[in-house]
C-alpha cells in the first residue's frame, strides 16, 4: 500500500476525526502528544494489518519532522497477558513482559502509566522489569507494600514519582506541563497498596500549583471513573486513559476531554497542545489516527520485534503449532476482552466450550473458567492458531464427571459470586432446565476440576475422567480448539451463536 506523506495524512484525519468539529485544517501546537494504551501484541493484530509498535514509533518520527516537541505516552497495560510472555527462555524462565520492555526501550516513550495487568506479575518479576525499563513509569496512587510499610515503587535506583514535568516552548515563554498518573484499584496483590484515586489527584494537584502551568492526567481507570475525575477536577483539561479497549473521546466541559485509543495500537490519539495565554492554560485538540500500513515502520523497533517473533515462532513450532495458519474466517468480532468474558457469556467463550464438548459422546454442560482466557481483545476477520495460543496461553487438559443437579446449580451460583474475576464461568448447557435431583455429565478444565478456582474448591470431590479417545499429550485445550475449528473451517462466526 502506498504510504501517504505524513503531513497530508494527519491533516486528512484532522478534518474527519477530531474530537471537535472545529479542528483546524493545518493543526498547530506548542507540543504534540501521541497516546496509546493497552498493548499486548508487539507486532500488531489482524494478521499484522493493524497496530505494530514500529508503526507507532514511525508516526512519532514523522511528527518530529513537523513539530518542535513530540511526546509519546502509554496509559498502561503492557507487561501481561501475551503469548510471548508465557513462553520460556533458554534458562526455563517465563518471558513475562521482557519482550515488551525491550521493544518499548527501542522507542521514545516519555511517560508510561501502570495498568492493572502490570500487577499480574509477582513482585520479584515486576521489579526486574522495572529495572530493565529505560522509560519513566509514573503513578500517584500505587505504592509498594511489605512488612516495613508502604512506599513508592523503585525504578533504576530511584523512587517512582506520581508525575513527570515537561518544559514547553510557547510564544509566551517556557511553560511547564505536568503529566500526573493514577491507576484503578483492580488487581489486589499482597505487595501493593492503592491510595484513593481522587485523594491522590487532589494531593498532587496542590503540590503542583507552583511547579506546573498545567496538568494533564495519564490514567488507567474505567471510562465512568475517568469522566468523574474530569468533572471533579476542572483544571485538568485532558485525561489520556487506558483500561477500556475501544476508542472514544468524551467531552467533560468546554475544551476538556477524556480520550482512549483502541487496544493493541489499532489507533492512537494525537493531541495538538497549545498554550492559551488569555486563559493561562494548556488546551488540546485530539485527533484519532489508525495505525496501519499507511505509516512507515521504524526500522530499529521493527528489528527488535522481528527477533521476538522469531523466538515465538521457534518455541511454538517445537510444540507443533503454526502461528499464522488460519483456522476459520469470521464475519464479526469474537469477544475475548477480559471485561466481557469475566462478567457475561460471550461468543468466544461459547466457541471454546463447544470444542470441549466435542471430545465426549455426552456432555450436558460445559463450564470454562474465564481466567484461562487471556487474549483481552476482540478477534477480527480470521481466527488463527496464533490467536488460539494467545487466548489460551496456559493450555491444560479437560475432564468430565457426573454431578447432581444440586451440585451443578451450586457451580452456577459460584460463577455468579466470581463475576468480575477469573472464576466467572463461560457456560454451555444442553438441557433447557436443570433439576436438582437429576444427574448431569459436566465437562471442565483441569484447573477447575482440581478445585483451584475461588468458590469452586468443592469441584475436586468428584470422579473426573479424561476423554477416552484422546491421548494424554493431546489433551490440551489449545489443541482441542484448533482441531475443532479445523473440522469446522467452513463455518462463519454467526454459526457460533
Amino acid at each position: 500500500m502506498k504510504r501517504f506523506n505524513i503531513f497530508f495524512y494527519l491533516v486528512l484525519f484532522a478534518l474527519i476525526s477530531g474530537c471537535e468539529s472545529t479542528v483546524p485544517k493545518v493543526p498547530t501546537a506548542d507540543v504534540v502528544i501521541v497516546q496509546v494504551n493497552d498493548i499486548y501484541e508487539i507486532a500488531g493484530v489482524n494478521r499484522g494489518k493493524e497496530g505494530n509498535l514500529s508503526r507507532v514509533q514511525g508516526l512519532v518520527d514523522s511528527l518530529k519532522k513537523i513539530y518542535p516537541q513530540v511526546l509519546l505516552v502509554h496509559a498502561g497495560d503492557f507487561l501481561n497477558p501475551s503469548l510471548i510472555g508465557n513462553l520460556k527462555d533458554e534458562d526455563g524462565e517465563k518471558i513475562q513482559g521482557k519482550q515488551m520492555v525491550e521493544v518499548m526501550n527501542a522507542m521514545s516513550f516519555d511517560a508510561v502509566a501502570f495498568g492493572n495487568h502490570e500487577i499480574d506479575l509477582n513482585y520479584p518479576t515486576l521489579q526486574k522489569r522495572l529495572n530493565e525499563m529505560e522509560f519513566d513509569m509514573i503513578s500517584a496512587n500505587l505504592l509498594f507494600k511489605d512488612s516495613i510499610g508502604m512506599r513508592p515503587f523503585r525504578q533504576r535506583e530511584r523512587s517512582i514519582s506520581g508525575y513527570k514535568n515537561f518544559s514547553v516552548k510557547t510564544e509566551s515563554g517556557i511553560k511547564t506541563l505536568s503529566l500526573l498518573s493514577v491507576i484503578l484499584p483492580y488487581n489486589l496483590k499482597n505487595y501493593v497498596h492503592y491510595e484513593k484515586v481522587s485523594a491522590a489527584i487532589q494531593t498532587n494537584m496542590v503540590g503542583l500549583e507552583e511547579k506546573a502551568d498545567g496538568v494533564f492526567l495519564l490514567s488507567h481507570l474505567n471510562r465512568e471513573e475517568d469522566n468523574i475525575m474530569g468533572e471533579k477536577f476542572q483544571n485538568i483539561n485532558l485525561i489520556m486513559g487506558g483500561h477500556d479497549h475501544y476508542n472514544f473521546c468524551d467531552t467533560v466541559g468546554g475544551e476538556r476531554y477524556v480520550t482512549k485509543a483502541d487496544a493493541n495500537a489499532r489507533t492512537a490519539w494525537i493531541h495538538y497542545v497549545s498554550w492559551n495565554d488569555a486563559s493561562k492554560e494548556f488546551l488540546s485538540k485530539p485527533v484519532l489516527i489508525p495505525i496501519n500500513s499507511a505509516i512507515k515502520k521504524n526500522a530499529e523497533v521493527e528489528q527488535v520485534i522481528e527477533r521476538w517473533n522469531q523466538f515465538a515462532s521457534q518455541k511454538t513450532s517445537v510444540q507443533g503449532y503454526e502461528m499464522t495458519n488460519v483456522l476459520v474466517n469470521i464475519d464479526r468480532p469474537l469477544d475475548a476482552r477480559e471485561e466481557s468474558i469475566r462478567s457475561q457469556q460471550t461468543d468466544f467463550g461459547k466457541l471454546i466450550c463447544e470444542a470441549m464438548a466435542s471430545k465426549y459422546d455426552t456432555a450436558d454442560a460445559v463450564v470454562l473458567n474465564s481466567g484461562s482466557i487471556r487474549y483481552d481483545d476482540l478477534i477480527l476477520n480470521a481466527l488463527t492458531e496464533g490467536d488460539v495460543l494467545k487466548a489460551l496461553p496456559f493450555g491444560g487438559g479437560i475432564k468430565g464427571a457426573y454431578l447432581s443437579g444440586a451440585d451443578l446449580l451450586r457451580v452456577y451460583a459460584a460463577s455468579e459470586q466470581n463475576s468480575g474475576s477469573g472464576g466467572y464461568l463461560q457456560v454451555l448447557q444442553f438441557p433447557k432446565d436443570i433439576s436438582e435431583y437429576g444427574m448431569y455429565f459436566v465437562v471442565t478444565t483441569d484447573y477447575v476440576s482440581f478445585g483451584r478456582e475461588k468458590n469452586l474448591e468443592f469441584m475436586k470431590g468428584f470422579e473426573w475422567e479424561q476423554p477416552e479417545d484422546l491421548a494424554e499429550n493431546e489433551n490440551d485445550i489449545r489443541k482441542i480448539l484448533i482441531q475443532y475449528l479445523g473440522h469446522s473451517a467452513s463455518r462463519q462466526a454467526n454459526t457460533f451463536d
